[in-house]
């Protein structure tokens, strides 16, 4: 069995302190040019942001031309979106997506809130309600999306059915 050597038999150089260890790796560092690279990927940041909100803003105003047009003349449309590293198409379905949300009637959310809590519902409810929570409940009375809105209400506690605005928005999405 091979003996360890003792902190003695180790060379200065290997018997450095972290502290030591850091200020040399930072002396290592070129300020000047980390300072440029900063600076530049900065650059590019708000670049690609900027790039990224006009391309957002496209997507919406295109939402907005063909959304309804697409659900009733074709809900789902395959487009080739350009080719792979070798040649082959790349195909994406662009299709419409309806999601189902649940908000309070009227200016005031009090009436509603009462009511959730009545119906059993405290557990979304705090000074305010999380409206995600709430149309994800809702939705769980129609999970296939076959219900008219006013038949959706009737199936929702009594308590809150006065207080709740149900409404349906759809989207154009894009998959692979």
């Amino acid at each position: 069995m091979e003996e360890q050597p003792f902190l003695e038999d180790f060379a200065p150089e290997d018997c450095r302190t972290e502290e030591e260890i850091v200020a040399e790796q930072e002396v290592e560092i070129d300020l000047l040019a980390k300072a440029q690279e900063f600076a530049e990927l900065n650059e590019e940041k708000r670049q690609l942001k900027a790039k990224l909100a006009k391309v957002e803003e496209k997507l919406k105003t295109i939402d907005s031309q063909i959304c309804e047009k697409m659900i009733f003349e074709n809900p789902n449309i395959k487009v080739r979106v350009g080719f792979d590293k070798k040649g082959k198409p790349i195909f994406k379905t662009v299709f419409v997506s309806e999601t189902l949300w649940a908000g309070y009637l009227g200016e005031d959310n009090k009436d509603l809130l009462n009511a959730m809590k009545e119906a059993g519902l405290e557990d979304m409810v705090s000074e305010s309600f999380n409206t995600q929570s709430l149309s994800a409940y809702v939705r769980g009375f129609d999970p296939d999306g076959a219900l008219s809105l006013e038949e959706l209400r009737t199936k929702l506690p009594t308590q809150i059915q006065p207080f709740v605005k149900l409404s349906k928005k759809a989207n154009v999405k894009v998959k692979s």
